[in-house]
């Protein structure tokens, strides 16, 4: 049985109090009836204070109002609707900010991330890469539950096309690759401006940005009758299926679902049970695997790695099963564990990583150096088992046995990234033959 909907309304509102609430007070009133008449179960505000000041009497002012709850952050939630589970702020450059709140939906029971932002001028896509990695920790540590982002991300002329939006919608790679989330702009049709400047009107710099895959929008609007543009939607959360269902007819949208994922922990040292043991929950796995190499023991006693087929095994499965390895890689890999990223699809190694072939002759499974030398140049294997000294990771990566090199945190923020790109559901949209036929004519025509 699926799980209700929860359904919002969600407004992103800069107050601009220096003006609103302090030089031209009576604009306070308008800035309040505006609020009053959308009626939003979420409101984000931004310069919600007098000029550097009275913070809290604007916030006060906005309670008594409005009728909305203060969550903190300058955020504002309907108590009827919501109720607040948790906080966070996170700091953006030059004293701007954003903040986060977990909801509580109370007709639904469903937890929802929201994120108010206030972004300093320019520096866009450092703040933006500042705040997809926050967004992306705080949805690993939360079960990854829907996701709203709103702000004055003050990037003025052609907002949507600068690279900070780019990046948060995944077009566009920061200094650390793309986005480890992925988001959707639900006003991307409304390219207007977002303040009452006339002599720019492309200049839009607020913006609603919700979760991919995980919203349907049931309606948008941009309210350009005030000071201030108010950016409003409302969304409704999507369930997640694990089976997709082909509608027939003119019904041309079907969800799929993402591939799942398992991550299984590889110690060296395992007692024969504990190998025999990962080999069956690698024997069932298919989609994403994420195996975690950690090898801090000095001394395999029993040697059963080294003198078992189970790599040998390992190999097998890998060839026939459905499945895409990633490989994380922290501390020293060596000897038969060296097959673990020889067999995988992506590496990710910490830059403390070290890789190396020690007592070859010894401790070395045959099915190692097969393997290696799909991702290797056989000399560089060779060299690897003649000489017997560690590399470290970026003499890894320049010989093809590691994809990405970064701390640990930038390495669990690329499996996030990893599993939410492939693991989510997705739609995917058929056109039958007689529309493409009809398609192809009118391209014809044209």
């Amino acid at each position: 049985m699926s799980r209700p909907s929860a359904t919002l309304k969600v407004m992103s509102y800069n107050l601009m109090g220096w003006s609103s609430f302090n030089a031209n007070s009576w604009k306070g009133e308008n800035v309040l009836g505006k609020i009053n008449s959308w009626e939003p179960d979420l409101l984000g505000a931004q310069e919600v204070e007098k000029g550097g000041w009275g913070y809290q009497e604007v916030e006060e002012l906005v309670v008594s109002t409005t009728g909305l709850n203060f969550a903190g952050g300058s955020q504002f939630f309907k108590p009827s609707k919501l109720e607040k589970l948790d906080e966070d702020w996170t700091a953006l450059v030059g004293g701007y900010w954003m903040s986060m709140a977990l909801y509580k939906h109370l007709d639904t029971g469903r937890e929802i991330l929201f994120y108010d932002s206030h972004w300093k001028h320019g520096y866009g896509l450092q703040q933006a890469e500042t705040i997809a990695n926050k967004i992306a920790a705080d949805r690993t540590k939360h079960g990854s539950p829907p996701t709203i982002l709103v702000g004055d991300t003050n990037q003025f002329c052609e907002g949507p096309k600068t690279e900070a939006l780019r990046y948060l919608k995944g077009e566009l790679q920061g200094s650390q690759g793309f986005s480890p989330v992925d988001l959707v702009d639900v006003h991307g049709e409304d390219q207007g401006r977002s303040f009452s400047d006339d002599n720019n009107p492309d200049c839009r710099v607020d913006f609603i940005l919700a979760s991919q895959g995980q919203w349907s929008v049931v309606q948008v609007a941009v309210d350009r009758g005030g000071i201030r543009i108010l950016a409003i939607t409302m969304l409704r959360t999507r369930h997640v299926t694990r089976r997709s269902h082909v509608k027939f007819g003119h019904g041309k949208g079907v969800e799929v679902p993402g591939l799942t994922c398992m991550t299984l922990e590889v110690p060296s040292v395992q007692s024969k049970e504990a190998w025999n043991s990962f080999l069956q929950l690698f024997s069932l796995a298919d989609g994403i695997v994420i195996l975690r190499i950690s090898d801090d023991a000095e001394h395999d006693q029993e040697g059963y790695v080294a003198k078992s087929p189970l790599l040998g095994e390992v190999y097998e499965i890998v060839q026939s099963r459905p499945m895409f390895i990633v490989c994380v890689c922290k501390g020293p890999v060596r000897a038969s564990l060296m097959t673990f990223p020889a067999i995988s699809q992506l590496v990710l190694a910490t830059t403390g990583a070290s890789f190396g072939l020690p007592k070859y002759r010894h401790d070395l499974h045959p099915i190692t150096q097969i393997a290696l030398k799909k991702r290797m140049m056989e000399k560089a294997v060779r060299r690897l088992q003649l000489v017997g000294d560690p590399i470290d990771a970026n003499e890894a990566q320049r010989l093809g046995l590691v994809d990405f090199i970064g701390d640990e945190a930038e390495v669990e923020n690329e499996i996030c990234r990893l599993v939410y790109r492939n693991c989510s559901p997705s739609s995917q949209y058929f056109m039958y033959k007689s529309d493409l036929v009809k398609a192809m004519r009118a391209k014809e025509e044209a």
